[in-house]
């Protein structure tokens, strides 16, 4: 739901057929905070969208938190992140792919607010920044705003 409380439409193509999205997780043995990040997403104001997790052999319940929120469970046979990520993207068939992490804490207008961007039909990728909780200590938001500048993204303007 929008903050007028109405339905957020599903984001259409030229041609009027709507975007298959998908937000994509790499994961490996961390079940219990990826049942936070999935419960966060389950409640996004942008609701059109499917859960894939690719998961690296994990050994604990993860399987079942994927099960709980309905998410697609991907066996991944890799060890790292960028192979979790590239062994589900190769099974996956979406139009947009929106990565993010299994220990994130996603704001409930994530999704609407990447989302939106791919309106424009010369926009082939969004990012932003990443901002440590309010709990966390001094030292970590600071090195939030370091790796935010352009020195440290290469005159990106990923931390703008």
């Amino acid at each position: 739901m929008s903050e007028t409380g109405q339905p957020i439409p599903q984001l259409l193509k030229e041609d009027g057929t709507p975007y298959s999205a998908a937000v994509l997780i790499p994961t490996i043995n961390n079940a219990d905070e990826l049942d936070i990040v999935l419960e966060r997403l389950s409640k996004q104001t942008y609701p059109h969208f499917e859960l894939v997790i690719s998961d690296s052999k994990s050994k604990d319940h993860t399987k079942q938190v994927c099960e709980k929120y309905g998410a697609r469970w991907i066996e991944d046979p890799s060890r790292n992140r960028a192979d979790a990520c590239n062994f589900a993207f190769e099974q996956m068939d979406h139009d947009i792919v929106l990565f993010t992490d299994d220990d994130t804490i996603p704001p409930l207008d994530w999704v609407e607010k990447l989302i939106r961007w791919f309106e424009d039909p010369k926009v082939g990728a969004v990012g932003g920044p990443n901002f440590a909780p309010d709990s966390d200590p001094f030292g970590a938001k600071c090195a939030d705003v370091a790796f935010c500048t352009k020195f440290m993204t290469a005159g990106t303007r990923y931390g703008a």
